[in-house]
């Protein structure tokens, strides 16, 4: 069960930021099995993933061009140029992702200084831990908290800090 899976992992590891792979294309993408087509099982395990923060998912058919000349004569199995194809593409999504990681709390910094936003802070890290750390152990509070989108990392301990907090 890929919920179980993914829950198990996130459980595991629940401060690194995962990558899931979904299956790469392959010749008889369109045949249903048990657990559905192709695009049914990307779209299952894709779905699950939404619901944890620290998880991107990087979709495998996109990282492999779906000719037969990358496969092997199984048409499953990606063959030598296949491999290298696939893991040049997987490694190109992999650290744009990571850019972005490491560019989004420069880019928040710098679109409060554009937009004249002195009295705003930025901080780095799971809401369900950085939120209750603040506001019990430096006194920090907010006059205004947009959670958008509504995630998982809004557990108890967040709800009540916010409500703490009266903004």
């Amino acid at each position: 069960d890929a919920a179980e899976y993914i829950k198990s992992v996130v459980k595991k590891y629940p401060h690194a930021h995962i990558f899931v792979i979904t299956p790469i294309w392959r010749r008889d993408y369109d045949k249903i099995v048990p657990l559905g087509t192709l695009d049914e099982v990307v779209n299952a395990i894709s779905n699950e993933c939404v619901k944890y923060s620290n998880i991107k998912v990087i979709t495998g058919t996109d990282c492999l061009p779906h000719t037969d000349l990358l496969f092997s004569k199984d048409g499953v199995h990606p063959n030598d140029l296949g491999m290298l194809t696939y893991s040049s593409n997987l490694y190109k999504k992999i650290m744009f992702f990571k850019e972005n990681l490491k560019n989004d709390f420069e880019n928040a910094k710098n679109n409060a200084k554009l937009n004249g936003i002195a009295n705003a802070e930025f901080f780095v890290g799971k809401a369900e831990e950085v939120l209750p750390e603040k506001y019990e152990k430096e006194g920090i509070f907010a006059d205004v908290i947009v959670v958008d989108p509504p995630r998982k990392g809004c557990d108890e301990a967040c709800l009540s800090t916010m409500v703490q907090m009266q903004p």
